[in-house]
């Protein structure tokens, strides 16, 4: 018998629009950030690699699955943003809320929590009683004294 599958978490239509927008203002800063240096292979690479992620996030918001649009966004926010490496910082922020929010989703989805049983106490035995140790059936000779 099977498991039955578990529902993924999907993206409410005001995420899915907030996310291709935020695709679309990717891709417009990565190609307005690197276009003044296009002839040189660096910068059209780099603009390349931008718009690769960018389009990366809007397939995963029209997918609509939360995981893979936080998953996605996060990539965004390591884009090649050069010099304006700031503007990544609210792409992390909004991947990280999109997880928080979905987390909470499906602990309410699961329902209460089981209260934990508390583990068996098990009576420790009563340490044994310090003895000493048996004398030692060697000949020792005694030390000598030191001169000094």
């Amino acid at each position: 018998m099977d498991a039955p599958a578990r529902p993924t978490a999907r993206l409410t239509p005001e995420q899915q629009r907030l996310a291709k927008l935020g695709a679309a203002l990717a891709a417009l800063v990565f190609v307005g950030l690197w276009a003044p240096d296009y002839p040189k292979a660096a910068a059209m690479g780099a603009s390349a690699i931008g718009l690769v992620m960018a389009a990366l996030l809007y397939l995963a918001a029209r997918r609509g699955t939360v995981v893979l649009t936080a998953l996605a966004a996060f990539v965004v926010s390591f884009g090649p943003w050069g010099a304006a490496w700031m503007l990544g910082a609210p792409y992390i922020a909004w991947s990280g809320m999109l997880l928080y929010r979905a987390s909470k989703a499906a602990a309410e989805a699961a329902g209460p929590r089981e209260p934990r049983r508390p583990k068996k106490q098990a009576v420790a035995p009563e340490p044994p009683k310090a003895r000493r140790p048996e004398r030692s059936k060697r000949y020792t000779p005694p030390g000598r004294k030191k001169r000094g």
